[in-house]
C-alpha cells in the first residue's frame, strides 16, 4: 500500500510540474538564483552525513533489520534491501524536482515546509495535494513506524526485563504499549521545539546513534576480542563526543565548531574508545597475527596515505569541510587494521597464563 501511495504521490508532482514551472521556469530560476543549483547549496558537511550515514545504516539501522528479517525466505529479504535501494534513486530525483519547482513557483518563502504546500496548491485542486501529501505521510510511516516500533520494544521487553527480571510477558507487553506512547510523544515534542528544521532531528538522531553505536555493532560482527568494558566505553565515549560537539557548535544545523559536523566527531571517538579499551584492558589475550601480505600492504598504505593527506592538506581540507571526513576514514582506516592484525590468543595459551597466574 505505501509503495502505491509513493508511486501517487511521484506522478502527482511530475504533473504538478508540468503544469508549472516547467523546464523553462527551472532555467529561469538557474539564471536568477544559480545558488539553487549548486551541488553544495544546502552546506557540504550536511550533503556529506546524509550520504555517509546512509551507507552507515546498512549495518546499524533496525528498520532495515527488522523488514528483512521479517520476509518468508532470506532471499526474499535479500531481493527487498536491493529493491529498496534502487527505490531510493526517484525519491532522491523527484525530491530535488520538488524542491526546485518551489523555489520557482513560491520565491517569498524562507522555508521549504511551507513553499511546497504553497506551490502545490497554486497549481492543482485540493484533492490531489491532500493524496500528494497522504505519499509524504506514507514516506513517514514506512520508515519511522518500525523505528517506533523497534524502539518501544527495547524500552519495553529489553530494558524492562532487565529492570523487573521476573515480569510476565504480559507485564512487558504492557511496558511496551506505555513506551510506545511514551516515544510517539517525545517525537511530537520534539517536532514542535523545532518545526522550520525538521530535518535537523534525523541528522542528530543519526549523530546519536551513529556515535554510539557504529564501533560496538561492527565488532560485534568482526572482532571477537573486544569484551563488555570496550563496548561500554566505546557506547558512552562516542555518545558524550556527539553531544558535547554539538553543544559547542550551538546546535546549528549547518555551523560547526572547528568546521567538523558533530557525526565524524563522535563516530572517531566511538571507534578509538573501542580499540584503546580492548588493547589495554584485555592485554595478554591477544596477539599481533599478520595478515596475507595483499591485505597487510593495502591497509597499512592507507592508514599512511590518509595520515599524509590530513598532516599536507589540512587547511584546504578544513576550508572545504571535509576535514571531519578525511580524519574519520583515517581512524576507520585503523579500525579495520586492529581488526586484521590483533588476534584473540587460542583458548588453550590464555588458560597456561590464567594457571601461571
Amino acid at each position: 500500500m505505501n509503495t502505491i501511495i509513493f508511486a501517487l504521490m511521484f506522478i502527482i508532482g511530475a504533473a504538478a510540474f508540468f503544469i508549472k514551472p516547467g523546464i523553462s521556469g527551472l532555467q529561469q530560476l538557474a539564471v536568477e538564483q544559480p545558488g539553487m543549483f549548486d551541488w553544495d547549496g544546502a552546506g557540504l558537511q550536511v550533503i556529506l552525513v546524509w550520504f555517509a550515514t546512509f551507507l552507515v545504516n546498512v549495518i546499524l539501522a533496525q528498520a532495515a533489520f527488522q523488514m528483512a528479517l521479517s520476509c518468508r525466505t532470506p532471499e526474499e529479504g535479500q531481493k527487498g534491501l536491493i529493491v529498496a535501494e534502487v527505490m531510493s534513486i526517484p525519491f532522491i530525483l523527484f525530491g530535488i524536482l520538488f524542491g526546485l519547482s518551489a523555489a520557482a513557483v513560491v520565491p517569498d518563502a524562507s522555508l521549504g515546509l511551507i513553499a511546497l504546500p504553497r506551490y502545490l496548491m497554486g497549481v492543482l485542486p485540493a484533492p490531489l495535494v491532500g493524496m500528494f501529501f497522504l505519499g509524504i505521510w506514507a514516506c513517514a510511516l514506512g520508515w519511522g513506524a518500525p523505528c517506533q516500533f523497534s524502539g518501544a520494544t527495547s524500552l519495553g521487553k529489553d530494558v524492562g526485563s532487565a529492570i523487573f527480571p521476573d515480569a510476565s510477558p504480559e507485564k512487558l507487553v504492557t511496558y511496551t504499549k506505555w513506551s510506545l506512547l511514551l516515544l510517539t510523544g517525545l517525537m511530537i515534542v520534539f517536532g514542535f521545539l523545532r518545526t522550520e528544521q525538521s530535518a535537523w532531528w534525523n541528522v542528530l538522531a543519526w549523530t546519536m546513534r551513529n556515535s554510539a553505536t557504529f564501533a560496538p555493532v561492527v565488532a560485534a560482527l568482526f572482532w571477537p576480542l573486544v569484551t563488555k568494558r570496550a563496548v561500554l566505553g566505546s557506547l558512552f565515549g562516542g555518545f558524550t563526543a556527539g553531544l558535547l560537539w554539538y553543544h559547542l557548535s550551538n546546535w546549528h544545523p549547518s555551523d560547526f565548531f572547528l568546521n567538523i559536523h558533530p557525526v565524524w566527531v563522535g563516530m572517531s571517538v566511538n571507534i578509538l574508545t573501542m580499540i584503546v579499551f580492548t588493547v589495554v584492558f584485555s592485554y595478554g589475550t591477544w596477539k599481533i597475527s599478520a595478515a596475507s601480505p595483499v591485505k597487510s600492504s593495502i591497509i597499512l598504505g592507507t592508514v599512511v596515505v590518509l595520515l599524509a593527506v590530513n598532516g599536507y592538506f589540512y587547511e584546504t581540507l578544513h576550508a572545504a569541510g571535509v576535514i571531519g571526513l578525511t580524519l574519520f576514514l583515517n581512524v576507520l582506516a585503523v579500525f579495520i587494521g586492529s581488526i586484521m592484525f590483533i588476534k584473540p590468543k587460542s583458548a588453550t595459551m590464555v588458560a597456561k597464563k590464567e594457571v601461571v597466574s
